[in-house]
């Protein structure tokens, strides 16, 4: 073949490969890449809608946990009143004069004379079960 004829097919090559490439261009040295506000504006709004969700959760989280301090105050609160009113109970089942009151409805009376016993002084104290109690010095 003669090399005209070789060069025909490869232009023709050159040609077609041109063609499918027709929409490049040589970039420049400084007209890198453009800023594209595009891309900048879906990542502010992205941001944003992360920080918008993380405070929401923050704010559950905090109404959260105040409900469950309002039901503890609210049973401190109960519990107290509760303890106020068997404290109350207690002081009145003790008082002298319900306790007279009771053992005169069993039928028990007063003494006419009233006797303190104290031990000697030289013996030693026992208590109930036998056992030596400790003297005050």
């Amino acid at each position: 073949m003669s090399p005209t004829a070789q060069r025909l097919p490869q232009r023709r090559e050159e040609r077609q490969s041109l063609r499918r490439r027709d929409h490049l261009r040589v970039v420049r040295p400084g007209e890198g890449r453009r800023f594209r506000p595009g891309v900048l504006g879906s990542l502010a709004v992205g941001m944003i809608l992360v920080i918008l969700f993380a405070l929401a959760s923050l704010q559950a989280l905090l109404v959260q946990r105040q409900l469950e301090i309002d039901d503890v105050q609210r049973t401190v609160i109960e519990l107290q009143a509760e303890r106020n009113r068997l404290l109350t109970d207690v002081a009145l089942l003790e008082s002298p004069e319900r306790i007279v009151s009771e053992a005169e409805q069993m039928g028990l009376v007063r003494p006419e004379t009233v006797v303190y016993l104290t031990p000697p002084e030289d013996q030693p104290r026992r208590g109930a079960g036998g056992e030596l109690v400790a003297q005050a010095p």
